[in-house]
């Protein structure tokens, strides 16, 4: 067993639980049947998915992640990536655009959320 095991083992056996799982009576939906709007629409075919529906000038992104696990960068070579067809830009940590850093969240109060300006 391991250490960690044995901790979750020793708090489990010291913590009271007084009340029972109150989940499975309380949800009217968990576990029943509904009728969803969309479902007959998915069943037969005639749903749209996101991905069926045809967006101009939509751009995707790849992300490459290096194949060795502990290395060193000594160059990054862009310009035959650059030079495929659709491409827009190849993005590195040369050129990439200044981001915002994200706001910090008190985690020991996070009762007061964040305002939608932070976002």
């Amino acid at each position: 067993m391991s250490l960690k095991d044995s901790v979750f083992q020793t708090i489990a056996k010291h913590m009271s639980d007084p009340e029972p799982d109150r989940l499975p009576g309380q949800h009217r939906f968990l576990g029943q049947p509904y009728r969803r709007v969309d479902g007959e629409a998915k069943i037969t075919g005639r749903a749209r998915f996101t991905a069926e529906y045809d967006f101009p000038d939509l751009a995707h992104a790849a992300l490459v992640c290096s194949t060795i696990a502990s290395g060193r960068i000594r160059n990054i070579d862009t310009e035959r990536a650059k030079g495929e067809p659709g491409v827009l830009e190849v993005l590195t940590h040369r050129n990439m655009p200044e981001m915002k850093a994200p706001p910090l969240v008190d985690l020991a109060n996070l009762s007061k959320g964040m305002a939608a300006s932070d976002l």
